[in-house]
């Protein structure tokens, strides 16, 4: 990337600043609460907004065909991203001080079952729209917010969050129609585009 390039609305330097910012940010948080000085709630708050963060820029280097790996690389940031990965593996591994907050380490462990969750929500959504007989308006509904309460579970994505929300607008707005005209097919065939960009953004 040269200096003057844009990556998805963000400039190289701005791009290099967040994420130095992010990682020492996370090691910063994790000795401050070890020390004490900070609260449980505000640990586990900031730490999951920052791990969020991280994980919204590998999304956008990847929307970019850039390796991760390559970028921080060129910009120098190897050390400081080894002592940051250091934290997040002490906490996916429970290693944290006694009295530490189960949900901050289970928000990090859940992730492939929420994964999972996503995936079967999609394809149970995808399959009741392609049902020609279905004529269950509420079922549609019900699957369609199990979705959205999924997606939300998982950090980053919000390209894809804010696209089954407006697929969902188009749902709840003209459920009757799309049912009374059997166009829930082509629904479905919208959100499978949008699964096939999840599966993309979390392999």
């Amino acid at each position: 990337m040269d200096q003057e390039k844009k990556t998805l609305g963000l400039s190289k330097p701005e791009l290099e600043s967040e994420l130095f910012s992010i990682l020492k940010t996370i090691p910063n948080l994790s000795e401050k609460y070890q020390e004490g000085s900070i609260s449980d709630l505000f640990f586990q708050k900031s730490i999951r907004n920052a791990i969020n963060s991280l994980l919204n820029i590998k999304i956008i280097l990847k929307q970019e065909k850039i390796f991760f790996s390559d970028y921080i690389k060129e910009v120098n940031l190897i050390e400081e991203y080894n002592k940051a990965i250091n934290v997040i593996n002490k906490l996916s591994s429970l290693d944290l001080s006694e009295g530490s907050s189960e949900r901050t380490k289970s928000s990090i462990l859940e992730l492939p079952s929420i994964t999972s969750e996503i995936t079967s929500s999609f394809i149970t959504l995808m399959d009741a729209l392609k049902l020609d007989s279905l004529n269950d308006n509420y079922l549609i509904t019900k699957l369609f917010n199990e979705l959205k309460k999924n997606l939300k579970r998982f950090p980053g994505l919000e390209d894809i969050k804010y696209k089954v929300d407006e697929i969902g607008l188009v749902i709840i707005r003209d459920i009757d129609e799309l049912v009374n005209n059997n166009k829930l097919g082509l629904i479905a065939d919208e959100l499978y585009s949008v699964y096939k960009e999840f599966q993309n953004a979390i392999n």
